[in-house]
């Protein structure tokens, strides 16, 4: 579970990473001065950056789906360990009385 929340958590910020470089990249081609020449490099960068974020928005929310699942069902297990921790005290309760 602590593998599947850190990938949650960070694919975000690698998509972040990737638009930010992918910014760089399309404002450095930008820097040259001949905006034509650098089409190329500055639709490179901008697509660099939407690749970043989709598959990062991607990773986040097919990795969350399997992790609340599991997670209510961790906590469905630990609901009916309780009760019957709880069941098995009453009756131990009862056994000693009746000693």
């Amino acid at each position: 579970m602590s593998t599947l929340d850190t990938c949650i958590t960070m694919a975000p910020l690698l998509d972040l990473l990737g638009t930010v470089t992918g910014m760089m990249n399309t404002f450095g081609a930008l820097s040259g001065g001949d905006i034509s020449a650098a089409a190329g490099q500055i639709t490179g960068g901008v697509a660099e950056a939407l690749i970043a974020t989709a598959a990062g928005l991607a990773i986040a929310i097919a990795g969350l789906l399997p992790y609340n699942y599991m997670n209510s069902k961790i906590e469905e297990a630990k609901h009916d360990v309780s009760d019957a921790q709880n069941a098995l005290e009453l009756s131990m309760g009862k056994v000693e009385a009746n000693r």
